[in-house]
């Protein structure tokens, strides 16, 4: 009976080891936004707030795919374009308690600011942004901004990297000019990268 038990706990604990194993699409989005999990890390700095969403090429389809076009043929094919690249969501806001305290007043800041915080984060913020891979400096392979027009408490930047095959250490840094903020980081270990879900489609 002893042994019987001590099999038992043995299975229980090579389950729970496994993680969350293979994810449909929406419970692939939902797990990887869980900041639970650790693949999306929130760092404030005074008002300002950033969150740094690791977004490997899987999230990245799950994102992309309308509903109408979830047939693993399309998955698939787009997986292979994105294959050997690793992206990141930058979302840069201001914390709650700061919107609240400003009320209208940041929004008209806002505005009168507006076309310099869309210059520097469109045209010149992918210059300010690295990653070290397994200890290589890797510089942006791709870069998009994403203005909410006041749509939204916070703007969005989605940053990519060609990583290559290999798992490794990741550490994203950002040093944002435009609110003077230096080296905001993000770090995912090797051991995180290898424990990703797998995408069921």
């Amino acid at each position: 009976m002893r042994k019987g038990i001590s099999v038992l706990f043995f299975l229980l604990a090579i389950v729970s080891c496994k993680g969350p194993g293979s994810l449909s699409p929406a419970a692939y989005i939902s797990y990887l936004e869980n900041a639970e999990n650790e693949y999306c890390k929130k760092t404030v700095i005074g008002s300002n707030e950033y969150t740094i969403q690791l977004a490997p090429a899987e999230y990245m389809v799950c994102k992309e795919i309308e509903p109408s076009d979830s047939s693993g043929r399309v998955i698939a094919n787009r997986l292979k374009e994105l294959e050997g690249h690793v992206f990141f969501m930058i979302k840069i806001g201001s914390t709650e308690k700061s919107r609240m305290q400003q009320g209208g007043k940041r929004i008209s800041d806002e505005q009168v600011n507006v076309n310099d915080k869309v210059a520097y984060y469109d045209q010149y913020a992918a210059k300010d942004i690295n990653l070290i891979a397994g200890g290589k400096l890797l510089s942006p392979s791709t870069y998009l901004f994403e203005n909410n027009y006041d749509l939204s408490p916070y703007n969005t930047i989605v940053v990519g990297f060609e990583t290559g095959p290999v798992p490794a250490d990741l550490k994203i840094t950002f040093n944002d000019r435009y609110t003077g903020i230096p080296a905001i980081r993000a770090s995912f270990s090797k051991e995180q990268i290898i424990g990703l879900p797998k995408l069921s489609f």
